[in-house]
């Protein structure tokens, strides 16, 4: 074996090993944001009701597309048992004379938490300007009136906060 031969084999190894430790990294990222997505998309999605049964299809399709929705509650003390970013909270709104003070006290539970809101409103349901104030000076809160969007909201939530599993 003379000098140019061995500076060919020299060259293909290191043209192999160029090529494979590049490709074998960016294999590693993806797998690393794949995996921190699939948990993030695991966390626990709480739905409030302002009235009985205006969420229950929403929660149907939140279990179909694989999320995972905790059971429906109308009480708002759970509110105060809600972990920091560890969930997403869903607020089904249904418009009454006292819906303005109940997404205040709603927003002031979740404000010290930074925990996300979105605030589903059926297109039957419009949310007043008072009410629509409120809810848009909370900077991690969201307004949606359709089941696609709300599992739109849902899956922008899990890729931008990270999960923190208390």
């Amino acid at each position: 074996m003379d000098w140019n031969e061995l500076m060919n084999y020299t060259q293909v190894i290191l043209w192999f090993v160029g090529s494979f430790v590049p490709f074998l990294g960016l294999w590693i990222w993806i797998y690393k944001r794949n995996k921190k997505l699939h948990q993030n998309l695991k966390r626990p999605i709480y739905l409030y009701e302002m009235q009985k049964d205006n969420l229950e299809r929403v929660r149907d399709i939140l279990a179909e597309t694989e999320l995972n929705p905790q059971d429906t509650k109308t009480d708002i003390k759970f509110l105060d048992s809600l972990n920091g970013k560890s969930s997403v909270c869903i607020v089904g709104y249904y418009h009454t004379s006292t819906s303005d003070k109940q997404i205040k006290d709603i927003i002031d539970k979740l404000q010290n938490k930074k925990i996300p809101l979105i605030v589903y409103a059926p297109k039957s349901q419009i949310i007043d300007s008072n009410t629509y104030f409120v809810i848009q000076n909370y900077s991690y809160s969201e307004i949606c009136n359709s089941p696609l969007r709300l599992v739109t909201l849902i899956n922008s939530i899990c890729q931008t906060f990270p999960y923190e599993k208390r």
